[in-house]
Formats: structure tokens, C-alpha cells, sequence
């Protein structure tokens, strides 16, 4: 009897130690290429940098991680990265990706080119005797400025339609790929990560670049570009999701002596320091697990937005270029199919309005915007079709930006329009 409990011991003993030579790396074998084994799979992060034009960088890493079939569990965006990651966490593609980015016609959705083609013809006429397109307010303290000196209906139209049906969740951790934006706090200089609300606010809010686009002002804070504070935010993407994260570094040539000489030069140097000195310390929290990919931005600035095309390359070269560490965390075709065709969906919009109505208004008279329209209840309707009608409530002097939500049954949801009357008065 003793004998036979001893015998039982001695296999329990040895069946213990199988399982635990198991569990230790073999020959050969790292910790990292242990954590992609099946059913060990870290959960990756993906952490994209602000950057401006030179964010179309980030398309390219993203076709690469596609071919070498890396899952991404979740993602950190800040400006155009922020863009560039919600779309991709909204269930974009690389390549659906790369076809919006090249197709964006940048010349009318930042410089306003195409605007007056939508312009009542009162306003036209009104128009005539103008020198140019500066506006100025009237309040109770005088002269009122605007908050920008782009106006921004066409990038947050660009913005809405991007990610139609993805602004039906409210909540970026339900989205495909749980998601944040990172913008700062104008009233309190930190940093504000966005996780819930309006899916194309928050990326416009991340976006935000003081002086040129007005800031999103909400009732707790005052909203401008997330690079001020947090460039690269991978700290934001290791609370959201990431044991390892994947930093996409978006890298200019060293400042030449003669960049540096005028008030101009030497003023926009200030902001590059800013933003320089806060990405180094989060590149600096980087470990062993963790891939890099800095990616050479050459002569491309962050305000080339005609030269988006030629970045995409750019980044594709780049993360071809550390391949192999980037493929520590591939994983088998079979699962990467089916992860891919979880998170793909469609952006698109296809439903019959069950009622349209104007939220938000003070001066401005909704029964005139109604008789305007060319949206109305009962019409079949989709993202052309609104983003098209919101353009043409944009090109009315009476707004800054006009904004909408679909709400209710997503088959025969009520279409509510939000324009924002210009804050600075008449």
C-alpha cells in the first residue's frame, strides 16, 4: 500500500515537472517568441505619433503589420495619428485607409477652396466687396477674434464621414479596436484622454494645433492638439490594453542653423521643442518586448498635406525594414482571419430619416434652414449624401461648423443637426 501511494507521488512529481519544463523557454527559445505561442498571445498596442501631413506615415506601418498578419488589441493616437487610429480602430483596412488619405482633396478641406460654390447668392453678392476672408466680432468687451484662423467645417465634414457608423457608439472600448485620442486641456495644460463621446469631435479635439484650428470647447475643458503634452502616448495605450506596445516614430532631419534665424522660424521651433522634450520621455519608457519603428520623414513637414502620398512609402519601408521584430508577434493565418474579420466594418450609411431637426440654435431662424434643405424626413439618405447637406449648411456666415448625429433606429434614425453660431458675434 505504501508503495503504491509512493509510486502515485513520484507520477504526480513527474507529471509537474513535464508541465514545468514546458512552461520554460527551450533552447533556442526567447521569452518573447514564448509569449506568441497559441494561447499566449500578449496583447499589442499600437501607438501612433502626432505629426501632422507626415501622419500618413502611419498607413504604411499598418499595410505591413497586415502582411506579416499582426493582430492589433488596441489603440493610442495623438493628431493625425489620432485620425489615422481611429480609423483603423473603427474597422477601416490599411488599404480602404490609404484610398481615403490620397483621396482627400486637402486644398478645399483646409484652405476653403470650392466654399463659395455653395453660398446662397445674397451672401455671394455681400461678399464682392470684401479684400479677403478675415472676420472679426463685436461683443461686450469689443472686438471679438475667432478661435482659429482655418476655418474647420470641412476637415470636421472629412472627420464625420470617415467614421459614419462607428459615432453610433458612444464608447471607444466597443468600437472593434478599443481606442483613445489624446488632447490637452487649454485651462489646465494636461493632458486629457478621450475615451468616450463623439468619435470624430474627439480626433477634430486631438487635432487641434493652437492659433490655426479653434479649440473643442466642452463644458469642462478647452480642447487643443494632444502634442503638447503627449505626442506619442504610450502610456495611454499600456492602461488601455498593452503588454507590449508598437510605437510608430515619426522622425525630421536634424535643424539646420538657418531654420532657426527670423520671430517665424524661431516661434515655431518653439512648439517642435515642446513636443521633442515630451516624446522622448515616453520613448524612453520602452523595454525590451516593445518595437520601434522610426520612420524618416526627409524634407516633408508637418503642414505638406499635398505630399500625404509620398509618406505612405515612408512608413512602409520603415517597418519593412525591422520586420523580424515586428513578426515576434504574428500569428497563424486561421487567427488572423478571423481576427481581421471581427474588427473589419463598413463606415458607410444606408437608411430612410424618420424626422430632421435643428438642436442648439439662437439667432438663427431652423425653419429657414429647414426650407433650405435637401434633406427631409421620409428621404432615403447616405454619408455622401449628409456630408454633402452639411457642407452647404457650413458655407452660411452665420456658423463655424455644423455638426450632426443620427439617433434611434439605425434603419430610420432621426437626423439632428447641430450647427455652432459663430461665437465671435456679427
Amino acid at each position: 500500500m505504501k508503495l503504491r501511494v509512493a509510486s502515485k507521488r513520484i507520477a504526480l512529481a513527474s507529471h509537474a515537472c513535464a508541465i514545468l519544463a514546458m512552461s520554460l523557454p527551450q533552447p533556442g527559445q526567447t521569452d518573447d517568441t514564448r509569449a506568441t505561442m497559441p494561447g499566449n498571445r500578449p496583447r499589442i498596442g499600437l501607438v501612433l505619433a502626432g505629426g501632422g501631413a507626415k501622419g500618413g506615415a502611419h498607413v504604411g506601418v499598418l499595410k505591413v503589420l497586415e502582411e506579416l498578419q499582426v493582430p492589433i488589441d488596441c489603440i493610442a493616437g495623438t493628431s493625425m495619428g489620432a485620425l489615422v487610429g481611429a480609423g483603423y480602430a473603427s474597422g477601416i483596412p490599411a488599404a480602404e485607409l490609404e484610398q481615403f488619405l490620397v483621396g482627400i482633396d486637402w486644398g478645399k478641406v483646409v484652405g476653403g477652396q470650392g466654399r463659395r460654390d455653395l453660398e446662397p447668392i445674397e451672401q455671394k453678392r455681400d461678399g464682392a466687396i470684401y479684400s479677403n476672408s478675415l472676420e472679426l466680432g463685436l461683443g461686450k468687451a469689443g472686438i471679438v477674434v475667432p478661435g482659429g484662423l482655418v476655418n474647420t467645417s470641412g476637415i470636421e465634414n472629412v472627420l464625420r464621414s470617415y467614421v459614419a457608423s462607428a459615432r453610433l457608439e458612444t464608447s471607444f472600448d466597443r468600437l472593434p479596436i478599443p481606442f483613445r485620442a489624446v488632447a490637452t486641456d487649454m485651462l489646465s495644460g494636461k493632458m486629457v484622454v478621450l475615451d468616450d463621446g463623439d468619435l470624430a469631435t474627439a480626433m477634430r479635439a486631438s487635432m487641434a494645433i493652437p492659433g490655426a484650428f479653434a479649440p473643442v470647447v466642452t463644458e469642462e475643458y478647452v480642447l487643443s492638439d494632444g502634442g503638447l503634452v503627449r505626442n506619442i502616448p504610450i502610456d495611454v495605450a499600456r492602461e488601455l490594453c498593452a503588454d507590449v506596445v508598437i510605437v510608430v516614430n515619426l522622425v525630421e532631419p536634424p535643424v539646420r542653423r538657418e531654420k532657426v534665424q527670423s520671430a517665424t522660424q524661431l516661434f515655431g521651433r518653439t512648439m517642435d521643442v515642446m513636443i521633442e522634450a515630451n516624446e522622448q520621455l515616453q520613448l524612453q519608457s520602452l523595454g525590451p518586448a516593445d518595437v520601434r519603428v522610426d520612420v524618416y520623414m526627409g524634407d516633408i513637414t508637418t503642414a505638406d498635406f499635398e505630399r500625404v502620398p509620398e509618406t505612405i512609402p515612408l512608413g512602409e519601408a520603415a517597418a519593412r525594414k525591422i520586420a523580424d521584430a515586428l513578426r515576434r508577434y504574428a500569428v497563424p493565418a486561421p487567427e488572423y482571419v478571423a481576427w481581421r474579420s471581427k474588427v473589419t466594418s463598413s463606415q458607410q450609411i444606408d437608411a430612410r430619416l424618420s424626422e430632421v431637426r435643428f438642436e442648439g440654435l439662437e439667432h438663427v431662424n431652423p425653419d429657414y434652414l429647414a426650407r433650405r434643405g435637401e434633406v427631409r424626413a421620409g428621404d432615403a439618405i447616405d454619408t455622401a449624401k449628409i456630408s454633402q447637406e452639411a457642407q452647404r449648411m457650413a458655407a452660411l456666415r452665420d456658423f463655424e461648423s455644423v455638426g450632426y448625429r443620427l439617433e434611434g433606429d439605425r434603419d430610420a434614425p432621426a437626423l439632428v443637426w447641430l450647427p455652432q453660431e459663430k461665437h465671435w458675434g456679427p
